[in-house]
């Protein structure tokens, strides 16, 4: 395909057109927001991690677990995994 068709117009190639190529504007959010957001990630993780303790220390054995004679889980006595 030739002709006036086939080029690409100025502002399709600069990116400053108001047509499909145009990105839309952006929010800027406060810088505040994003530390928040990491903070509470941060927080959720932490009580994540440790649920995951406790859960373990509820359900498992206090003498650990072993695979062929070799201790492959911690034991759950409070010793070695104390409460949180």
């Amino acid at each position: 395909m030739t002709g006036a068709a086939a080029e690409p117009t100025a502002a399709a190639v600069l990116g400053t057109g108001t047509g499909p190529a145009a990105a839309p504007p952006r929010r800027d959010r406060p810088q505040w927001t994003g530390m928040a957001r990491r903070a509470a990630m941060f927080a959720l993780a932490l009580v994540g991690v440790c649920a995951l303790w406790e859960a373990y220390k509820a359900v498992g054995s206090p003498d650990g677990g072993t695979v062929l004679g070799v201790r492959v889980l911690p034991r759950t006595d409070d010793t070695s995994m104390p409460h949180i």
